[in-house]
Formats: C-alpha cells, structure tokens, sequence
C-alpha cells in the first residue's frame, strides 16, 4: 500500500528521565518537497531520500548535515536502501500517479549517478543483503516479492508470498539470509524466505491489527514488526519464528533499528522512545514533537543519530540517541513464559 509521506520541521525536546543522557534534535536539514523511505549508508554515513514531488534522489552527508546532491530520478521515487559492502544505492520507483516506466534505479555513492535503470512492476519497499549482493523489493500489484542481482543488476527470481495481503515492509537478517516481510490485508501475517533458495514460509501475529513496519537485528537474531492500528511492537524470534515479547505502551511508528548498538526508535504519537534491544526497556530519555506533526519516516545511523521525516513540512530532522549504555527507565516489554 502506497503512503504519502511529508517531511516536517522539529521544534522540541523533552528528557523526561532523570540524570539520563537527554536526547534532542540536533538540527533540521531544509529538503523541500515529499520525501519517500530514507535509506542510510553505515559504511560512508550517507542518507539517500527519495523525493516524491521533485523527482529526485537526495544526498545528504550524514556527518555535516550537507545536502552534496541531488539525483535525478525519474517519476515517483519512492523508497531506498543501500548496500554498505559496494556502495551502491537502490531505489524503487513507482513511476508516479500514471505509473509510467516503473524500475529500481541503481546509484553508485561514490559518484552520485545512476549506474543502472532495472524495468520493475510497481516496486514499492526495498532491502538489501550486503552478504549475499541481492537485493529484495515488493511488487505493489500484488503480495510478491522480485530478486535482484546485485553483480549483474538483473531480476533473478519472483516470490509470491501471499494471496490475500500487501507488503509493507521487508527486512533482511544477513547473518542467516533470512529475509522477512510484513504482510497485511485480510490476513496479517509475517512471510520469511529462505535467501538461499527462495523458498518461504509465514506465520501469523496473534491479536495483530495491521503490521505496518518491520526490521531485523541479524546479531540478536530478532525481528521487530510494528502494529500501527492497534499500537504495539512485537518482537519476534528469528529461531522458532514466535512472539517472545509484546513492547508497551503502545507504539504507532515509524521506527527504525540501530544494529551497531541494538537500540529501536520509535515513535508512540509524537514521542520518539529509543528502547534496548537486549533488555527490551526504554534507554535513556524521549524526544517529543509538537501534536499535530505526525511523523511519517524514520531512519537510523551507525554514528546514533536518527532522521526523522513528517507530515506537512520541509526538513529532515536529525536526532541525537542515547548511548549504548543508556540507563534504563523502567521496563516497557511483556514477556511470554
């Protein structure tokens, strides 16, 4: 399903944990236009956002809060994700409201160019495994999910994982080449394909709403799907593929994952919570954003800042997290026996 997504101006911050390190916003970056799903580079610390309404590809250097580009991009960009190993970026473009040429641009971070231009069928969310160089997007027309190989850019495989739903989110843990999708629709339901043979199997959330966002820790082994309807994270084992751990209160999203120090941001209304991904507890303090701003994007860095993209405005926001260490605030996970 296919989201608007605007970016919007921070204004403040709150710590609300006493003597914790307080987190705040530590700028915001003028854009313009309607961002799609950022993508963050680990490796050069370089965020990438599609821009939905100027048709380009944004650069910003994660390090001094520079725009250095912007990329030309064709109709309807709309989500990005970038491979640390190769340095190369992928975006999915819808080919906007017409639809007309839809692809998976290819761009070479070192030069900020496209490299290559895949045809696709209404490719919308996007992920990557730098282990594997394949590269994985949902196909908007239907619950399926196109292979792409990232040493020849060519489509080596369709997996259609569900009949009944629409992907709103893909993760990869790179460590077991599992890659793991949220489906939802008239069943909720989370898909995991084998990276190695591209055969899948699903499963359900019990009591899920609607899942509308998902990430993988491949350390921890875990995966962190979010119920933006019924406003809870789950966490999920990557080995018995269960519910481990329900985390309250309730969250709506965005969120996103810090795999260097295993820290979820996420955002409950618009107060954006940093929580462990060991203890499954709150770390450190909140930023809070004023009502009415509701953010619509989130994306994390290897250097513990997080950007942030809302409703009706023009900047990115760049928030500082709390260090792996944070201090616990008290614990916010239910956990099953």
């Amino acid at each position: 399903m296919k989201r608007l997504l605007l970016p919007t101006l921070a204004i403040s911050a709150l710590c609300f944990a006493p003597k914790a390190f307080c987190q705040k916003i530590l700028t915001t970056i003028p854009i313009g236009g309607q961002p799609g799903y950022l993508a963050v580079n680990t490796a050069t610390n370089m965020i990438y956002m599609p821009n939905q309404t100027l048709n380009t590809i944004t650069v910003i250097n994660g390090n001094t809060g520079v725009v250095v580009a912007n990329i030309d991009a064709g109709l309807g960009p709309y989500a990005a994700a970038a491979n640390p190993a190769t340095n190369l970026i992928y975006v999915t473009n819808t080919g906007g409201i017409s639809g007309q040429n839809p692809s998976v641009l290819v761009i070479d971070g070192s030069s900020n160019t496209v490299i290559a231009t895949v045809p696709a069928t209404a490719p919308e969310a996007i992920a990557v495994n730098p282990t594997t160089n394949l590269i994985y997007f949902a196909n908007g027309s239907g619950a399926s999910v196109s292979v792409l190989d990232g040493s020849t850019n060519q489509i080596v495989d369709t997996v259609q994982t569900s009949h009944c739903c629409f992907i709103n989110g893909i993760a990869v843990n790179s460590a077991t080449n599992r890659i793991y999708i949220a489906e939802a629709g008239s069943s909720q339901q989370v898909a995991v394909i084998d990276g190695a043979t591209n055969q899948f199997d699903t499963f359900q959330v019990p009591g899920v709403c609607e899942l509308q966002y998902i990430a993988v820790d491949s350390t921890l082994n875990r995966i962190y799907v979010m119920d933006g309807v019924c406003t809870k994270l789950y966490v999920i084992s990557g080995v018995t593929n269960k519910v481990v751990a329900t985390v309250l209160p309730g969250y709506y999203g965005p969120m996103a994952l810090n795999s260097t120090n295993h820290q979820i941001a996420a955002f409950d209304g618009y107060t954006l919570s940093f929580i462990g991904g060991r203890t499954l507890a709150i770390t450190g303090g909140s930023v809070t954003f004023p009502v009415g701003q509701y953010p619509a994007n989130l994306a994390a860095s290897g250097n513990n800042r997080y950007y942030v993209a809302f409703n009706k405005s023009d900047g990115i926001a760049v928030v500082s997290g709390p260090p792996p260490t944070g201090k616990k605030t008290g614990t916010v996970a239910r956990k099953k026996p």
